[in-house]
């Protein structure tokens, strides 16, 4: 027969989680990583922080993409402070950039690249325009406003048909 230990009960942390939450936000909004707000005294362990994101009780989620995006703008202005103090190229580039790359990914819609698609026509007016200029009674080939619709003869045709006058 083995004398088996009795095991340790489990010890179970009650926090504040209204609380908590609001102080693991304003860290992170001030320049901490999520990882170095969690490991701070009085915190949470990781999964039981992404548990409560998940869950959502009191806005959580919410409150985390505030803080994130919070980062993203303190980040985006230590750029130039990194650019003007830092003597070393090589280290100033990797800050700078990492920087960049988490402002642009946490606050897109301020950071972000964009891109912007335009549809023109032939005389570069929006294509929308030029159909609301242009609108065909299709029974008889004629525009309602009285002129003759013809078809472009191009050997590069661009699907646009131009009014004859």
């Amino acid at each position: 027969m083995t004398d088996r230990k009795p095991k340790k009960p489990v010890k179970t942390v009650q926090y504040d989680r209204s609380t908590v939450m609001a102080e693991i936000c304003r860290d992170i909004a001030n320049g901490d990583s999520v990882n170095k707000a969690l490991r701070k005294p009085g915190r949470p362990d990781a999964s039981t922080f992404y548990r409560w994101i998940q869950e959502n009780k009191n806005g959580e989620r919410k409150a985390l993409e505030s803080a994130r995006e919070a980062l993203a703008h303190y980040y985006a202005s230590e750029v130039v402070e990194i650019a003007d103090t830092e003597t070393n190229t090589a280290l100033a580039k990797n800050r700078i950039d990492a920087r960049k790359w988490y402002s642009r990914v946490s606050a897109p819609r301020y950071y972000g690249e964009t891109t912007h698609h335009a549809i023109t026509g032939p005389d570069g007016d929006s294509i929308f325009t030029g159909l609301a200029r242009v609108i065909v009674d299709a029974r008889d080939g004629k525009m309602i406003d009285g002129g003759a619709l013809t078809i472009a003869d191009d050997s590069r045709d661009t699907g646009v048909s131009k009014r004859s006058k």
